[in-house]
């Protein structure tokens, strides 16, 4: 996997260089948004399914569900903010990813508190700091592109569709190892302890990572 991976850096940083940026930004942040929209849609309508597929039963299931509702509040802005943290790095702004990393972990550590130990909301509030903390990071990135002080543009009629299949080809063996990082089996854990969160962690793993 990790042959496969590394090689596909490699063929992606060649890639990229034949394709115009302009193509490319649109065809990730499509492809990435119909992605997240997916894992959406999944998770706040077969919760208890999906729990399932991962390995939970009894109390963690219940608890599992209640936290992937919860937790696809953020999908499309975790996926998004990954993409637009990639092409701030192309425009010099860095910086502004940095930030975003720092409001991110702060909104998530505050909420935690605030949503768990103050308010005692358990697994459900684990995954709303999360969700909170994914939309502020998201928001903090977009603004430079809002702000209209991007050179560089998502505009739909620039799309080539037909590389798509080159792009996810390219993605795949990555995806596919942050994929299952992210639903890795859980092992036993202590009666009482809020483990949900050991199966789909926070920010810090972002699924179906394409690029």
């Amino acid at each position: 996997m990790k042959n496969n991976t590394a090689g596909g850096g490699i063929v992606a940083r060649l890639f990229f260089r034949l394709l115009p940026i302009q193509i490319l930004i649109v065809a990730m942040g499509s492809v990435t948004f119909l992605i997240g929209a997916a894992l959406t849609a999944a998770s706040l309508l077969i919760p208890w399914r999906l729990a399932g597929l991962f390995g939970a039963q009894g109390t963690l299931k219940t608890d599992l569900s209640i936290y992937t509702v919860g937790y696809a509040i953020g999908i499309i802005p975790q996926l998004l903010a990954q993409q637009l943290a990639s092409f701030l790095q192309l425009e010099r702004q860095s910086r502004l990813g940095y930030i975003g990393i720092i409001v991110m972990i702060l909104v998530n550590v505050i909420l935690d508190v605030v949503l768990v130990a103050i308010l005692d909301m358990g697994v459900w509030g684990l995954a709303l700091a999360t969700s909170a903390s994914n939309w502020a990071y998201f928001l903090i990135l977009v603004s430079y592109y809002v702000l209209g002080k991007a050179q560089l543009k998502y505009r739909i009629r620039f799309a080539s569709w037909k590389e798509l299949p080159t792009l996810v080809k390219i993605g795949f063996p990555a995806a596919l190892l942050v994929f299952a990082l992210a639903v890795r089996k859980p092992g036993p854990f202590p009666a009482g302890t809020r483990s949900a969160c050991r199966i789909l962690p926070p920010s810090s793993v972002w699924p179906m990572r394409l690029m």
